[in-house]
């Protein structure tokens, strides 16, 4: 894409995250993805007695269902391999600890991109969406939710209209890679351009 859209800002000395409109922290994210995991791996075998060890209430639209479906429609997406490079450039911006990450969810869910990221997507596949987690699966899950919960990472859900733009202008002073789960279209790009233009944020997207 050239320009300000990089797949990696050049490190700088963290600042403080301030409370800003719009942006949840990661940690109730995570939560709640445990608990849709938690739900897909007991799957119809659970008894409907049976509730979650986490005591959460699901944010709406998020719930186990609608966020399978979503993942399934990733796992089939011919753009996979794509989401799949995306993640292990976040991953190492996550791992050197020199980076604030706003991710923004305009295609899929928040709580659909953190799974997504807990499993480091190459652990994703209609069998594990179908409840059947491998042994190996779990240290790497258990080690991610570590990772996202305490990480200096914020997360905006994107999915209404106009909603990206507003509030990146608010944040974009505090972070270092802004993660998108889409293609930028040309009209974003032009306008981020311009909002970000004497920062040194840069924009990690799937391709």
């Amino acid at each position: 894409m050239g320009g300000k859209i990089a797949m990696k800002p050049a490190p700088r000395r963290l600042q403080e995250i301030p409370d800003l409109n719009g942006v949840d922290e990661p940690r109730w994210l995570v939560h709640q993805s445990i608990a849709v995991l938690e739900e897909i791996y007991y799957g119809a075998a659970k008894p409907d007695e049976e509730k979650s060890w986490l005591k959460i209430d699901f944010a709406a639209d998020q719930g186990a269902k609608r966020v399978r479906e979503e993942l399934l429609a990733l796992v089939r997406a011919p753009s996979r391999s794509d989401y799949m490079n995306q993640s292990v450039a976040f991953w190492r911006l996550m791992e050197s600890k020199q980076a604030n990450l706003i991710m923004f969810c305009k295609e899929r869910s928040p709580v659909a991109n953190i799974i997504f990221q807990m499993v480091r997507g190459s652990r994703l596949s209609e069998d594990f969406l179908n409840g059947y987690f491998l042994e190996s699966d779990f240290p790497v899950m258990t080690n991610s939710a570590g990772w996202l919960a305490n990480a200096p990472l914020r997360i905006c859900d994107a999915r209404d209209p106009g909603v990206f733009l507003q509030v990146l202008f608010e944040a974009y002073p505090y972070f270092d890679c802004a993660v998108c789960d889409w293609n930028l279209e040309p009209e974003e790009i032009q306008a981020i351009t311009r909002m970000t233009k004497d920062s040194p944020i840069a924009f990690l997207c799937p391709q």
